[in-house]
């Protein structure tokens, strides 16, 4: 389980007496609507991510690191005009509205003759949900405080906060089940027999990315873009949340701890060196 692994962490640093412990009020998420707003919130990303994990050393490298962003942008770019064609809707909407409409039609059955194979599974649930997706975009001048009397919002700024939402698929009815109370609760381990015997597979909303610059970690804005990604995802009817994180990114498994995420098998297929969190949607 995610609690049993945190158990091996190190101790969080100290938290610093500085602005980035005040709370901010509930911010005013914008679009990503341009090439170059897609560069920028894509590395910020990146670079967020890899400085919160001491094993990823080489891409700490910033020559390194510039090139390998280089060479991902292209699949980055070609996503976000697949799947975010209804973004700006999407976000000025709200997180408790949609124009999309439910994802029942996402849930897909098994080919004729059923799964042969664990990689026919990984495949077919790693491919995105057409035009479901969205990018937040957050700007230090879009940020206030709850103690500020500032009222307006400015577009100025460095990037304070990124997040993305792309919905994916996994085994049907096999992540989730009910815990002795009649809730929702998340199976740990889901073996090659239940998902090559699972009727389909079911959409996930799945979070690409979180990020939050280092200035403004401890005022409330992680969770600010997590319960805006959770609400979208019910207007789409997931069941499932989910998203990857590295297994040294400590501070990004005590988040998602915190929030209620959960270790379970990892049919999207990325690797000993990631877990894949799930909760219920």
């Amino acid at each position: 389980s995610l609690e049993e692994w945190l158990r091996r962490a190190p101790p969080p640093p100290k938290a610093l007496r500085s602005r980035k412990r005040r709370r901010a009020r509930p911010a005013n998420f914008r679009p990503v609507s341009s090439l170059p707003e897609l560069w920028e919130a894509y590395t910020f990303a990146t670079g967020q991510i890899v400085t919160e994990v001491p094993s990823m050393v080489l891409e700490q490298n910033y020559s390194l690191s510039v090139l390998l962003q280089l060479a991902a942008f292209p699949s980055v770019y070609a996503d976000w005009g697949k799947y975010e064609s209804c973004a700006v809707d999407e976000i000025s909407l709200g997180p408790s509205d949609t124009t999309l409409g439910p994802l029942d039609s996402a849930k897909l059955p098994p080919p004729a003759g059923g799964w042969r194979a664990e990689q026919e599974v990984v495949r077919a649930c790693g491919e995105m949900v057409e035009s479901y997706g969205l990018s937040l975009l957050l700007r230090e001048g879009d940020v206030i405080f709850e103690e500020d009397k500032l009222e307006e919002r400015g577009d100025a700024g460095a990037v304070a906060g990124v997040a993305t939402l792309r919905v994916k698929r996994l085994p049907q009815s096999c992540h989730l089940e009910e815990d002795e109370d009649g809730f929702p609760s998340v199976v740990c381990t889901v073996g090659v027999s239940d998902a090559l015997e699972a009727p389909g597979l079911e959409a996930i909303a799945y979070v690409e990315s979180i990020a939050v610059s280092q200035d403004w970690r401890g005022s409330g804005l992680a969770n600010q873009f997590l319960d805006f990604l959770e609400a979208k995802a019910k207007t789409w009817n997931c069941s499932l949340m989910g998203l990857h994180v590295h297994r040294d990114n400590w501070p990004a498994l005590r988040f998602y701890h915190k929030n209620g995420f959960e270790i379970t098998s990892d049919w999207l297929g990325w690797g000993p060196s990631f877990w894949l969190l799930v909760k219920p949607g």
